[in-house]
């Protein structure tokens, strides 16, 4: 899978792959779950075309991301007791 590399490659981020199976079609695919900083996403959106044209991509905003890369557990919980 060409993207899973690409993506840790072009963006230096981890991802997280499970194998579906579409409902619709009945065939089997693979969901790839990246969490990534805003200036990376326009970056993403040009590796993912070029790569895989077909791909189906939800870009979500997430509240917050906790863990290596970015914030620390530790930061966080200082701040939230």
């Amino acid at each position: 899978m060409m993207c899973l590399k690409v993506i840790m490659n072009r963006l230096n981020r981890g991802k997280s792959c499970w194998q579906i199976v579409g409902t619709f079609t009945g065939k089997t695919h693979f969901m790839i779950y990246c969490a990534m900083y805003r200036s990376q996403v326009h970056i993403f959106r040009q590796v993912i075309a070029a790569v895989d044209p077909k791909a189906f991509v939800i870009i979500g905003e997430g509240r917050q991301a906790l863990g290596e890369g970015f914030m620390p557990w530790e930061k966080n919980l200082r701040n939230s007791v």
